[in-house]
């Protein structure tokens, strides 16, 4: 699956004259784990954020999943780190059926924007939690010279519905700042990796605070929510 998929960027990018990208290659994948939280039969949309941006034209990634716990429906591309019309966006799903090849290839330009790549949307089979695996294959960024990038999964930030909203609701309210609190406070309470707030891989105080400003309306703090 992954060499298939290494062969539509070589493909995809030769259209454009761009040489640096290897079927053959081995590659250096780095991973992240992240906990999900199911209610059978709804929806589960995760967010993947790119934080560091290198300056590549091309993006591949895997996301796993345990397919007895959910089941995938489809993804979005934002269009916010590859924005060109022309830019080829992939969403495969494996054979097994347990993992989902994301793969973006522009090869007319580069791009060095963060933010928001795309929504992955999900079908919950069953209730209680699940894990997510994202790996990203850095044997798949290049940029428009042809030059490999360095890019890891560290780079990204995975998050389960909205960003602050930990009490899954809908809506960021102070609500959210007591929970966050709580969970801060070690109270036994549950909610998902929406409350990693400034994406630094760590719940603790400084998304507390801002999770409080954008309550509060701080026009500062709103560029952390709003994609």
């Amino acid at each position: 699956m992954k060499k298939h998929i290494a062969r539509i960027a070589a493909a995809v990018l030769a259209c454009a004259g761009v040489a640096g990208i290897s079927p053959g290659a081995s590659a250096a994948e780095t991973a992240k784990t992240e906990t999900v939280l199911l209610n059978a039969g709804e929806t589960v949309e995760i967010t993947v954020k790119i934080k560091d941006n290198p300056g590549i034209t091309t993006y591949g990634a895997w996301v796993g999943f345990d397919s007895s716990a959910m089941t995938f429906e489809g993804a979005v591309d934002s269009k916010k780190i590859f924005t060109d019309s022309s830019t080829y966006f992939l969403c495969e799903t494996t054979e097994a059926g347990n993992e989902v090849a994301l793969l973006w290839v522009d090869g007319e330009n580069d791009t060095a924007a963060t933010g928001v790549a795309a929504t992955l949307k999900f079908t919950a089979k069953t209730s209680g939690t699940t894990n997510i695996t994202f790996t990203v294959d850095d044997s798949l960024a290049v940029d428009t010279a042809g030059a490999s990038k360095a890019v890891s999964a560290d780079d990204t930030a995975l998050w389960q519905g909205l960003l602050g909203d930990v009490n899954g609701d809908g809506s960021i309210d102070n609500a959210d700042v007591i929970l966050l609190r709580r969970l801060i406070a070690s109270w036994d309470v549950t909610l998902a990796n929406a409350g990693d707030i400034n994406c630094d891989g760590e719940v603790d105080t400084a998304d507390i605070v801002l999770l409080r400003r954008y309550v509060a309306e701080w026009d500062s703090v709103k560029s952390y929510f709003e994609f």
